[in-house]
């Protein structure tokens, strides 16, 4: 009964289902009549916010609508209604802008491309949607004397998302780890990281395996490289495809920079948004990261794009100088950072892997889910090939990153421990004066002495440098263990 067709079917064919739907179908000049029967009833809204408004009357009594017919003329809403329902009762629950067709009254039923048995998911009369008004529907539908009446007609409520929960939920894509932890799913992230820190590098990394992890399909991938050599291009398009993903690259096959805000705005307009990931590489080719009004413009049409399903991961670079308190700071104004949902600076660390590998950690200055502070090593210069640096990429243990600062602070402190030693060895016993005779010999400050005094004294001689014993008024005696 439910053809797939829609204008084509033949006015046989329609009078025939109208027929077995259970009416009785009169074949007019103006095309296709019935008269309501004993038991059911149409609500015909007069405009389109009178429809959201009937939604939310007959949703909060119960039923929706199940079969919902247009015939160019009038939108109609078909029920059953429950036995001893007053019509007067329900004319008066109604709200304004919506009429009520009863038994014996006359409707269009649909010809032509108004004809879509596919959408009608009642069968007959019988599966149609009961409706019941409760005996109160008169008090619990008026609008209490404090508040005040629906405005009709109010321009905003054309946009308004009521009634549209399962296209919302069609769309919304899970906040789940993508690139590692470091960007989720479904949000936008900005990635700010001074030059030579390996954004690129990990960027690529960390999306080569959330492809072969399944996370994202390689050909929802849209990588936009616009700062790089020809065999920079080369290299990374080369591991790219490997995995399925797309490069976009400023001068090559007729793309340019300017054409990225112009090809996001038509996928949002064509509904192509949903699984795809975008990364620009960097921000500033596509937008003034300086300009508010730029970066606000860019900033929105990222938020169009998440909104209906898509991932956004943009390369931003943080500024030549650094906080008074010696902080990375992310460039540009703050517009890009406040439309993100999350963002994080990709920040070396002053220490060195085993192997002596450079160390990077992504720290968040913003985040709206679980996003974590991960950590990777990668091999830093001398390797032959930008395959060989890639492969050469792995994250670091939280565990074993702490043990990484404890083996640079050695380092950096091994010169002032040999200060330290010798003072000791020399005499200078009393704490206070031997951070005195550190600071001086070292040319550090006291404080700093005083750390390095304290990060290497205890009474294990296999773990510390030296003990100490405290003296009278509480003085801490140091002094070297046996050799």
């Amino acid at each position: 009964m439910h053809s797939s067709s829609t204008g084509e079917a033949s006015i046989d064919a329609k009078v025939a289902y109208w027929r077995e739907f259970g009416f009785d179908v009169a074949l007019t000049d103006q095309g296709l009549t019935t008269t309501l029967p004993t038991g059911v009833v149409a609500f015909s809204p007069a405009t389109d916010e009178d429809e959201q408004t009937l939604w939310h009357f007959t949703k909060g009594l119960g039923p929706l609508s199940n079969m919902y017919v247009s015939t160019g003329k009038a939108a109609l809403s078909l029920f059953r209604v429950a036995a001893g329902v007053d019509p007067t009762a329900l004319r008066t629950a109604l709200p304004s802008g919506v009429t009520l067709i009863g038994e014996g009254d006359r409707i269009d039923l649909p010809t032509g491309d108004d004809f879509r048995p596919a959408n009608y998911l009642a069968a007959n009369i019988d599966g149609l949607e009961l409706f019941t008004l409760p005996p109160s529907a008169e008090t619990e539908t008026a609008v209490p004397s404090e508040a005040e009446p629906v405005m009709p007609g109010n321009p905003m409520t054309r946009y308004s998302l009521q009634g549209h929960l399962p296209e919302l939920e069609a769309a919304a894509l899970e906040t789940k780890p993508l690139l590692g932890n470091v960007a989720l799913a479904g949000q936008a992230t900005v990635i700010y990281a001074p030059p030579g820190s390996g954004k690129t590098l990990l960027t690529i990394w960390l999306l080569m395996e959330a492809i072969r992890s399944r996370r994202v399909l390689g050909g929802n991938v849209i990588y936009m490289n616009a700062d790089d050599s020809s065999s920079g291009v080369a290299d990374k398009m080369r591991l790219l495809e490997e995995v399925g993903a797309h490069m976009l690259v400023p001068g090559l096959l007729g793309f340019s920079a300017g054409k990225l805000l112009e090809l996001m705005r038509d996928m949002v307009k064509t509904n192509k948004c949903r699984g795809v990931v975008i990364v620009v590489d960097t921000l500033k080719k596509v937008v003034d990261t300086m300009s508010k009004g730029d970066s606000a413009t860019f900033g929105g049409v990222v938020r169009e794009c998440v909104a209906q399903g898509a991932t956004f991961i943009g390369l931003g670079h943080t500024r030549k100088n650094p906080s008074p308190t010696g902080k990375l700071v992310h460039g540009g104004t703050t517009d890009l950072l406040e439309d993100a949902d999350a963002a994080c600076i990709l920040t070396p660390l002053n220490i060195r892997t085993g192997d002596g590998d450079k160390v990077v950690q992504f720290l968040s200055i913003k985040r709206r889910g679980d996003n974590v502070d991960e950590a990777f090593a990668y091999a830093e210069g001398g390797t032959a090939s930008y395959d060989e640096l890639m492969a050469s990429v792995r994250r670091v243990d939280p565990d074993k990153l702490d043990h990484f600062v404890v083996e640079a602070e050695e380092r950096t402190d091994e010169p002032v421990v040999e200060v330290v030693i010798s003072c000791i060895a020399e005499g200078v016993v009393q704490k206070m004066a031997l951070a005195d005779a550190v600071g001086r010999r070292a040319k550090i400050s006291n404080r700093a002495a005083i750390k390095v005094i304290e990060r290497y004294q205890g009474d294990d001689p296999t773990q510390h440098r030296w003990t100490y014993s405290v003296g009278e008024r509480g003085a801490k005696l140091y002094r070297l263990f046996p050799t």
